[in-house]
């Protein structure tokens, strides 16, 4: 499992659902993880937002190699 920093710039999509849809990737900075959630805040945006870690995929931007949390 990747580990991600505070101010990393990563990729994330949603997945899962009621409809089982996955999101396109996005760009944002990883801000912070608890046990059951994560903050990233998207590319455009001036505040975190929160995903339940088993609805978000996230990988880096450098190496675009997907990594569930």
């Amino acid at each position: 499992m990747v580990e991600f920093k505070k101010g990393q710039d990563v990729e994330f999509r949603k997945v899962g659902g009621w409809e089982g849809h996955i999101g396109e990737w996005m760009g944002g900075i990883y801000e912070e993880g608890s046990r059951r959630c994560v903050f990233i805040k998207p590319n455009g945006s001036d505040k975190a937002e929160e995903y339940w870690k088993h609805r978000v995929e996230i990988r880096t931007a450098e190496t675009q190699e997907g990594s569930p949390c």
